[in-house]
């Protein structure tokens, strides 16, 4: 993402050079995966100890927060199937963190709910949609029938004759 062509930055803030608003733009591009401030800094080179003061900085400027706007725009419109398969990916990833927390924080819901989740996502509790002209109603296989009810009542009771007379032996 280069400068920006949609507005004159240099006339927003004369006091920044072409490095500084480069320098923006990548902090905007960096806050844009996490929306951590302190943490895109770090990811920029800047030193831990002096990241926070930075990112208070950047989101004091209403430059940046411009570019943060335009780059969201971007993520959204130019590429949004990436950006949703990203965003997708990066939502199991932390609830797959969460299904293992195991710490003193944590309990056996929030990682069943964790997995559940993940499971949702994937489409792997979704019921199979079977066509009803298949046999399968609910979930369920119904097995038409090959005679008529009252033959099988009658081969019932000739079974049953048979076994009586089996036990009876």
């Amino acid at each position: 993402m280069g400068p920006s062509a949609n507005v004159d930055i240099q006339f927003a803030q004369p006091e920044l050079s072409e490095e500084e608003i480069l320098l923006r733009e990548e902090f905007a591009k960096e806050y844009c995966d996490d929306f951590n401030a302190i943490a895109a800094c770090i990811r920029l080179g800047i030193l831990g100890v002096y990241a926070e003061d930075w990112a208070n900085l950047f989101m004091s400027e209403g430059v940046t927060r411009h570019l943060i706007r335009e780059r969201q725009n971007y993520l959204l419109t130019t590429n949004f199937t990436d950006y949703k398969e990203e965003l997708k990916s990066e939502v199991i990833q932390e609830l797959r963190r969460a299904g293992h927390l195991n710490g003193p924080d944590s309990n056996h819901g929030s990682r069943v709910t964790a997995w559940v989740s993940i499971a949702k996502i994937l489409g792997m509790l979704d019921r199979e949609v079977i066509d009803p002209g298949h046999g399968v109603s609910g979930g369920v296989m119904i097995v038409p029938a090959m005679i008529s009810p009252e033959e099988w009542g009658n081969e019932a009771v000739a079974s049953q004759k048979q076994l009586k007379a089996t036990v009876k032996d």
